[in-house]
C-alpha cells in the first residue's frame, strides 16, 4: 500500500484551520469584533444613547400627562360651585329670622316697661336688641348676596332676591319701630325715677329732674302727662312741707293740715284717673314678617339641598354618614 504522506500533511493543515476559524467565530461578536476591541465598545456607546433617549421620551410623556390632569382638574374645580360659604352664613340668617319671629326682645321691652325692680341697664338691653335684630340681618343678608353659592346658582338667586325684597319692606318699618323704642325707654327712666319719689318731701328740683325724660321725650300724650303729675305732686309737696315745717304753736297749724291733706288727696285722685298704661300710647310690634319667614325657608331649602349634593367632605359642617350628608 503506497502511503502519500505529503498528502495526509496537507489534510491535517486544512483541518486545522478550519478548527481555528471555527474557534474564532465563537468568540467574535455578531459584528465581527471581539469584546474590548474599539469597533464593540463603539457599539456598546451608541446602545447607551439609545436608552437614554428612551428614558427622556418616557418622562417628557409623564410630565406631559400630569399637566394635562392638572388642567382637567383645574378646570373641573372653576366648574363646581362651593356651597359652604353660603350654607354657614344662611345658618346664621336663619338663626337671626327665627328670633324676628319670636321678637321676644321686643316684647320685653312692653312687658318691663312699668317693672321699677328691672334696672335701667337690663331694660336697654332689651331696647337695644329689639332694634338692632334687622340692621344684623342686613348686613348678613348683603355678605350672603357675595358668595359663590348666590352668585353663581339661579335659582338660589332668585330666591335670595324675593327673600331680600320681603325683609326691605319689613326693614322700612324700623323708623318707626325706634322711635316707639325711644318712647318706651322713656317711660321705664320715668318709673324708676317715680319710685325714689314716693314721699313728699321731694324738693321742686328733684321732681323736675325724674319727670325730665317724660316731658322731654317728644310724644304728645307723655309730655302732657309728665306735666300734670308734676304740677300735682308739686304742689301736694309743698302742703307738706309748710306743714312739718312750721312751728308747732303756730296759730295756722290746722289751716296748714287742711291743706295738706286736701292737695294729697287731689294728687291721689287724679293718679287714679289719670293712670297712663304706654301700651295705649304706642305699640313696639314689628311689621309682619311672614312673608320674609316663607321666603328665607325656601331659599335656605335651596343652599342646603345644593350643598348636601356638593359637600366640602371633613369640613365638619354637616353630619356625615357613610352614604349621606344631612345638614340642618
Amino acid at each position: 500500500m503506497n502511503y502519500d504522506a505529503s498528502k495526509n500533511s496537507v489534510e491535517k493543515t486544512t483541518t486545522k484551520k478550519a478548527d481555528s476559524d471555527q474557534v474564532g467565530k465563537m468568540l467574535m461578536g455578531k459584528d465581527g469584533y471581539m469584546p474590548g476591541m474599539s469597533g464593540g465598545h463603539a457599539n456598546v456607546v451608541e446602545s447607551s444613547k439609545v436608552g437614554k433617549w428612551r428614558v427622556a421620551a418616557v418622562l417628557l410623556t409623564t410630565v406631559a400627562v400630569i399637566v394635562v390632569v392638572a388642567i382637567i382638574v383645574t378646570v373641573l374645580n372653576s366648574m363646581r360651585v362651593d356651597y359652604a360659604g353660603s350654607y354657614k352664613i344662611a345658618k346664621e340668617i336663619k338663626a337671626k329670622v327665627q328670633e324676628m319671629r319670636a321678637d321676644e326682645n321686643c316684647k320685653k321691652v312692653v312687658s318691663n316697661a312699668d317693672l321699677d325692680y328691672v334696672k335701667m341697664e337690663t331694660y336697654m338691653g332689651y331696647v337695644d336688641a329689639c332694634q338692632n335684630l334687622t340692621t344684623d340681618i342686613a348686613t348678613l343678608n348683603e355678605n350672603l348676596g357675595k358668595t359663590e353659592g348666590v352668585r353663581r346658582n339661579g335659582n338660589i338667586a332668585s330666591a335670595y332676591n324675593d327673600y331680600v325684597a320681603s325683609f326691605v319692606a319689613v326693614q322700612e318699618g324700623d323708623e318707626v319701630l325706634a322711635q316707639n323704642l325711644s318712647y318706651y325707654r322713656a317711660w321705664h327712666e320715668w318709673v324708676l325715677a317715680q319710685e325714689k319719689l314716693e314721699g313728699w318731701d321731694g324738693s321742686d328740683t328733684d321732681l323736675s329732674t325724674a319727670v325730665k325724660s317724660l316731658t322731654e321725650s317728644g310724644n304728645t300724650e307723655l309730655k302732657a302727662y309728665g306735666q300734670s303729675w308734676l304740677t300735682k305732686k308739686m304742689k301736694a309737696n309743698k302742703a307738706y312741707r309748710e306743714f312739718h315745717y312750721s312751728d308747732i304753736l303756730a296759730s295756722n297749724r290746722s289751716e296748714l293740715l287742711k291743706t295738706m291733706n286736701t292737695a294729697q288727696k287731689e294728687f291721689a285722685d287724679w293718679l287714679a284717673k289719670n293712670s297712663l298704661d304706654i301700651k295705649t300710647v304706642v305699640g313696639v310690634a314689628r311689621a309682619d314678617n311672614a312673608k320674609v319667614y316663607t321666603d328665607f325657608d325656601l331659599m335656605y331649602s335651596l343652599i342646603k339641598e345644593n350643598y348636601e349634593k356638593n359637600y366640602n367632605h371633613g369640613s365638619g359642617d354637616c353630619l356625615e354618614t357613610l352614604t349621606d350628608v344631612v345638614c340642618d
